[in-house]
């Protein structure tokens, strides 16, 4: 997996558990990827569409059942491990609770 550090990449290798994933026809895999930014076909993305609701203040949970809306998941979906994310400090629902149970 990739991570940044600074201005740099720090690549790191990541072994799966004996037994695990053992099936040749297969990609490799690990027991769970955090999903960050996931992009969909236009026909995944009317299935995501309904998983997702309009007060989602964060979206625990969600990464298990996407697999739902792309059959055969191990053939459609792909892990891009070589960017990283910068987090912006953008207001969301979730800041505002957080805002509103300080206040309190």
């Amino acid at each position: 997996m990739t991570k940044r550090r600074g201005d740099t990449e720090v690549h790191k290798d990541s072994k799966e558990k004996p037994g695990w994933c053992s099936d040749p026809r297969l990609p490799p895999c690990a027991g769970f990827v955090e999903i960050m930014a996931p992009v969909f076909s236009r026909e995944a993305w009317r299935c995501v569409w309904h998983m997702i609701q309009n007060d989602l203040v964060h979206g625990w949970g969600l990464d298990f059942a996407l697999r739902r809306c792309v059959e055969p998941a191990h053939e459609k979906i792909g892990v891009v491990d070589s960017q990283w994310i910068i987090h912006q400090v953008i207001p969301s629902l979730g800041s505002q609770v957080r805002c509103h149970l300080l206040a309190i």
